[in-house]
């Protein structure tokens, strides 16, 4: 992982998990654009336990404290109907959220939304999924990614003219389905319906640094920041960007940018002593 990675990953935090995971899957040299392809379908091909499985296995593994809290909140969601079986079952999701398991979370909003269908609950369940996929083991991301496919599909076929989730459908299955492909077609059409959408903008412009594209990086970021300057993480992106095409010159500049506009004093100090950095490499 090289240095501007590392400070992306220190400054952004857990709320871009997306780049954040991509932070993670780079820490070996970038894979030639069919050895790309070929690690795009890894989830997908990689040996899947069952579901059902895995999640009771999941919850064995507590202590009977939380075994005990669970199981006293499964009979209230058993006993009870109506908006409080959804509040019971918010109780158990909060209780695995808790203790950072996602997944079970997840497995429990799609089945929140099955007592009372909606499109809304959909979006949930597919998203619970999606973001649950880095904390589980390789063998069970494929079922999250599916779950999570399922999900958005469902959502998707009944508000077409939804474009976040349009673009969340699309991610997935760039990331966790045997057709990539597919989801690349999806985010152009967004883009082609609302070419200032800067979720497929964000997005398209990550798949391209996988890809080892920098220039379409470059041109889908700073997109970004013309539709919205306030988005300053662009400017993150776009140092990762040049540093990789070996222009430190213009990384610096991004850097410089965002360290203008950045108000954490603690962030902007470590943001300037890498420019220091990079400004030394240059000289």
């Amino acid at each position: 992982m090289n240095s501007t990675r590392k400070l992306q990953l220190a400054l952004i935090g857990g709320a871009m998990l997306l780049f954040v995971a991509l932070l993670f899957a780079d820490t070996k040299p970038q894979p030639k654009k069919k050895e790309m392809a070929a690690s795009q379908h890894e989830a997908s091909s990689a040996p899947v336990l069952d579901f059902e499985s895995y999640i009771k296995e999941e919850k064995n593994g507590f202590d009977k404290v939380v075994k005990e809290k669970a199981t006293a909140i499964e009979k209230k969601i058993s006993e009870s109907s109506g908006v409080a079986k959804s509040e019971w079952y918010d109780s158990l999701i909060a209780l695995y959220d808790g203790h950072i398991k996602p997944a079970i979370a997840a497995y429990y909003t799609e089945q929140k939304n099955g007592v009372s269908p909606s499109v809304d609950g959909l979006i949930k369940t597919g998203s619970r999924y999606y973001h649950a996929v880095g904390f589980v083991k390789p063998d069970v991301r494929s079922a999250l990614y599916e779950k999570s496919i399922g999900a958005y599909e469902k959502a998707y076929s009944q508000q077409p003219s939804n474009l976040d989730t349009k673009t969340a459908l699309a991610v997935c299955y760039v990331e966790g389905s045997r057709d990539p492909m597919k989801g690349i077609t999806m985010l152009r059409e967004v883009l082609a319906t609302d070419p200032d959408n800067i979720n497929a903008l964000l997005n398209m412009g990550l798949f391209a640094i996988k890809s080892n594209q920098h220039e379409k990086a470059i041109e889908r970021f700073s997109k970004i920041i013309e539709v919205d300057s306030t988005y300053i993480e662009a400017y993150l992106y776009l140092a990762d960007s040049y540093e990789k095409m070996n222009n430190t010159k213009a990384a610096i500049e991004n850097l410089k940018k965002y360290e203008q506009k950045v108000d954490d004093v603690a962030i902007r100090a470590e943001v300037h002593s890498y420019i220091n950095k990079l400004s030394q490499r240059e000289s």
